[in-house]
């Protein structure tokens, strides 16, 4: 007899008199209760007949106690707060440390909300349900990719479990036949030079402005101009050494030298040197000289983009000197080595973007050609 569940919409068919099983992505996984302990994992067939068996011997065993752990395996609570301090451990940079424990905070919530304690508790069901709950909260924050926020976060879960698999807590992967689905790229804005000069030439506020046009006549993130030094500025050899210093490290540990133009130089010779930083927020009465917060940068560039008609955000300065980099026939190698590791989907998509402005070009170049013979053949 089958049986629809409510909370996942998946149809169960009972299989002798404790145990169900039920189809995924067309595999047959079993459902049964073992104490206060639900169970449902893969059982590694696509035919029903043989699910069948499987479950049936499975009960056997479950009706003479043969199932029964002789350790339970570690909580979630244990196993996360252990997790997060073998990442600590790591040295990663504390951005990125951050962002693992808002992700453990947020695989606690849904774990409460659905009885879950236990690490070998969080299967295929578990992930389901954490997706649809983080792109649902993220979808009504603005701005926010939730599907790609959302997978991001269930890849930690997996190194989470992938872990307490490595330390021997748990002996069997909960996760074993769970495929995480790849977000679908949201097509990320990025401006032409003109829209670019617009947006320079509104920006009134200083250091707003100066901080934008580094941004976008260099490619650097926010994160490492925000944490620039005059220890990090070579003006005599006109570079920029993007480095770790105290509390802060390059994303990815994208240790490089950035080379300025004559404007990158202009702009930095004349910046004030109040303290270690190179670009500050001045004196006002929420306190002293201070170190600028990309917060701050983003509101106001918001306010901008929003009396301009334009989009975007922090980042799309990057990716606003890539693709023009890109189309000014800058080598792809090159790109990569000013600007550090970019996503390859990025560059395909300014790749082609460079394609078509190449192409472009030709047309232009052939119309003029053809419009000289013209005007040549008219004359004589």
């Amino acid at each position: 007899m089958a049986q629809g569940d409510p909370a996942d919409g998946q149809v169960f068919e009972r299989v002798g008199e404790r145990v169900s099983i039920f189809l995924r992505d067309g595999r047959w996984y079993v459902n049964y209760q073992q104490g206060r302990r639900q169970v449902r994992k893969s059982l590694k067939t696509n035919s029903k007949k043989e699910a069948r068996r499987k479950v049936l011997a499975l009960e056997r065993d479950l009706l003479v106690g043969k199932r029964l752990f002789d350790k339970r395996p570690p909580l979630i609570t244990d196993i996360t707060a252990a997790f997060l301090e073998a990442k600590e451990g790591d040295g990663l940079a504390p951005s990125t440390l951050e962002k693992y424990c808002f992700c453990v905070a947020q695989m606690k919530q849904v774990a409460g909300e659905l009885g879950l304690k236990r690490v070998s508790e969080i299967d295929a069901y578990f992930m389901d349900k954490f997706r649809k709950r983080r792109t649902e909260a993220l979808s009504k924050r603005p701005g926010r990719d939730g599907q790609k926020t959302a997978t991001n976060d269930m890849v930690t879960i997996r190194e989470i479990v992938n872990y307490a698999l490595e330390m021997k807590l748990i002996h069997e992967d909960p996760l074993a036949e769970y495929s995480i689905k790849k977000a679908k790229t949201k097509p990320q804005p990025y401006w032409v030079q003109d829209e670019l000069d617009r947006i320079l030439a509104a920006a009134r506020r200083q250091p707003h402005q100066d901080v934008y046009r580094l941004l976008g006549w260099t490619g650097m993130r926010i994160g490492e101009v925000e944490n620039l030094t005059w220890n990090d500025i070579d003006l005599d050899n006109r570079v920029i050494k993007i480095q770790e210093k105290e509390g802060w490290k390059p994303k990815t540990g994208d240790t490089r030298s950035v080379p300025m133009s004559s404007e990158v130089v202009e702009l930095l010779g004349r910046q004030p040197r109040h303290c270690q930083w190179v670009f500050t927020f001045p004196a006002d009465r929420y306190g002293p000289i201070r170190q600028i917060r990309q917060r701050r940068l983003l509101d106001y560039l918001k306010r901008l983009l929003k009396k301009l008609g334009l989009p975007g955000h922090l980042h799309t300065f990057r990716h606003t000197f890539i693709s023009l980099a890109l189309t000014r026939g800058v080598p792809e190698a090159t790109v990569r080595e000013w600007v550090g590791h970019v996503d390859d989907e990025m560059i395909r998509r300014y790749t082609h973007i460079a394609s078509q402005e190449s192409h472009g070009a030709m047309q232009r170049l052939e119309a003029s050609v053809l419009e000289r013979r013209a005007a040549a053949k008219k004359s004589s």
